[in-house]
Order: C-alpha cells, then structure tokens, then sequence
C-alpha cells in the first residue's frame, strides 16, 4: 500500500526549509485527506469495474444456458419421435422424464410440448439457440405461436418482461376458438365451500368463480370496505398492531353486504340484475352491478378485438370467411365467456386506435330488450 507523500517540516537551523508564509499547520491532515479520497475514488472504480465484469460473466452463462435448453428440447423431441422409452418399459415420455431428469409430470408434459412446437417454428428456435429468449418465454410464446406470427411474437418478447409477454399471450389464447373449452371449464367448476374450525371458534368460506363475476364480487367488497373504513378510519396503510387490519375490513364488509341482502324486502334475483357490457374494436366491457339507479356503481373493464367476436361463416363463394389476421386478436377473457356476456348485457361500443385511446363511445343499448329478458326468464 502506497503511504501518504510527507509534508516538509520548518526547522529553527535552517532557514531555507522554512515554510511559506502561507503554511497551515493543518497542511499534514490536508494532503492525506486528499490521498485518502483519491484512494477511496480508485477502490470504487475497481468495485465498478468488478460488478461490469460479474454481470457480464451472469449474461454470457445465462445465454448459455438458453442455448443448452434449446439443445436439451431438441434431443427430447428425437427421443419421443423415436418412441426411446421403449427400451426402459416406460410407457411414455413423460414416465421416462420424470425418471432419468428426476422432474415433475407437469414440466415434463411442459418440456415435451415445447419440444414438438419449437420443430414448426423456425425463427423462434434460432433465437431460442443463439441464446436471445430464455426458456420461460418460449414456453409461452409456443402456446399461441405460428408461421404467420412468429416473427412478431419474437420482437415483442425482446422488449416484454416474462410477466407482460405471458398477459399478452394469455389474451392471443382467448381470442381463439379453442378456448371455448376453457371457458365452460371454468362455468362448470362454480363451487362454495364452507367449513368450521372448532378450535379457533370461526367459519372458512371459499368461492369459485369465472374470472369475470369473481371481479364484480370484489368491487362489491371493495365499496362496502371503503364505506366502512370511512366509519371506523382504517385504511390500507392506517392498520397497527392494535388496530384491525384491512383484510379485517374486508370480511366485515363481507358481512355487512349479506346483512343487507336478508334485510331487503325484496330480494334481488338473477332476474333482476343487470350487468352493462361493452364491445370495442379494441373493445372494453363493462359490468354493472345490482343498482336501482343509472349509475355505473361497479364496473369491470373486458378488452377484446372487435375481429374476435366476429364469427363468420361462409362466404358469398362456399369458402370459409375468417377474420383478416386471427392469430393477432387478442380477448381478456374467453371469446365464449364475452359472448355470453355481452347477450344478457348491455353492450357500449368504444372504438380505440392502437394506442388504446379511445375514440368514440357509443350509446349504451341492450342485445337482448327488457321485455324479452322479462318473457324468458
């Protein structure tokens, strides 16, 4: 370690070391504060430095391990075509992943997928094989993936984090008819549970429900949480040790609004609620509670590509008539589940460009008039 330059001391004998004038006694203290920040300055640099290096060395072994993913999915693919299990007694891939990789059923389901898709995809596989995408964006990247539409999956994915490009994804799924199947799936399995935990004196309920009335029941808690908090002062940042928490709130809320649904005189059925949905060629929809008055109180926002909800048939020809570009529609939720909305609600149209800036929002009409709602149900 270098040591501090010394500072040249006067002597009474020797008049030509005499200091300046303008000497300091504090001159010592001066120079060695300035040689410490100089060596402070030089040890951050070298930490700076080191850092650079480390996420360099991070980002090169991570593309690596993108490239070895690609490699380890194509010697997969080969081994199913070749129906390699066989060898082992196995009765399918996966069996025979989950014992030599010692993996999951689901990522080994996962795995072979991917695998199968990646052979119909060229330009993803070579991104995927120089290492450009990792392995948690193609495995959502094949799930709506195409020829036609690879090449724009890839340049999104290059600037979306995993979490939006997987939203994004989710959206292109529902849009297709093949989500149709998920939709009724998620109609069917309506549940509500309830259990007692004797020890500790209290109910446990659970609820299962489509996306898009599990939503409508949240912001019914969330109004009737608000007004209570405005009783009582408790806030989502307010709640102490001491105080109830907001999730206490919640469940009194909760209470509160099946209080004053067994206090109503007449209570509200599916008859007479009313839901508002709205359709746009970047469309949203929107949901409306149970009100007695025109307004919106509760709404839930649905975007969906107007070209989604279009269902055409054939044409004047005999052929099929599809949309210009489907494999680009994208739907919040199932196209089926919106379609089912949009027949027993009112229905908005909101054109946007796409930016998403809306342009013209229309009158609010329903599909289906309040004397036939009244005649079929």
């Amino acid at each position: 370690m270098q040591t501090p330059p010394e500072v040249p001391t006067a002597t009474p004998s020797s008049p030509r070391n005499s200091l300046p004038t303008s000497y300091s006694p504090n001159a010592n203290y001066v120079m060695g504060e300035c040689w410490r920040r100089q060596e402070s300055q030089s040890n951050r640099d070298n930490r700076d430095n080191e850092i650079e290096e480390l996420d360099e060395a991070i980002d090169r072994l991570n593309r690596t391990i993108n490239t070895s993913s690609y490699q380890l999915l194509v010697l997969i693919r080969e081994f199913d075509e070749r129906a390699g299990w066989l060898k082992w007694s196995f009765t399918d891939s996966v069996s025979w992943l989950r014992w030599r990789c010692d993996i999951g059923t689901g990522t080994a389901r996962e795995k072979l997928r991917i695998a199968h898709a990646l052979k119909e995809l060229p330009l993803i596989s070579a991104a995927f094989e120089a290492g450009n995408l990792s392995y948690s964006k193609v495995r959502v990247m094949t799930r709506v993936a195409t020829v036609d539409n690879e090449a724009e999956l890839i340049e999104m994915a290059r600037k979306m984090t995993v979490l939006h490009l997987t939203e994004h994804c989710k959206q292109r799924s529902n849009a297709q008819k093949a989500s149709t199947a998920a939709a009724l799936a998620a109609q069917n399995s309506r549940a509500f549970r309830v259990w007692h935990d004797t020890a500790k004196g209290t109910m446990h309920f659970s609820i299962e429900l489509p996306a898009e009335e599990g939503e409508l029941i949240e912001k019914a808690i969330e109004k009737a949480a608000t007004r209570l908090s405005s009783e009582t002062g408790i806030t989502h940042l307010a709640a102490s040790q001491d105080e109830p928490s907001w999730a206490a709130v919640q469940a009194d809320a909760v209470v509160d609004v099946m209080r004053g649904y067994l206090s109503e005189s007449t209570p509200v059925t599916q008859k007479d609620s009313e839901s508002d949905y709205s359709s746009k060629s970047t469309t949203q929809s929107t949901v409306q509670s149970t009100s007695k008055s025109s307004d919106d109180h509760h709404l839930v926002m649905i975007h969906v590509d107007e070209a989604a909800l279009v269902d055409k048939g054939l044409a004047k020809d005999g052929t099929d008539e599809k949309p210009t570009n489907p494999d680009n529609t994208t739907s919040q939720y199932p196209i089926e589940t919106v379609r089912r909305l949009c027949c027993d609600g009112s229905i908005a149209p909101i054109i946007e460009n796409d930016k998403g800036e809306p342009l013209n929002v229309g009158r609010r009409v329903r599909t289906i008039t309040t004397a036939i709602r009244r005649a079929l149900w």
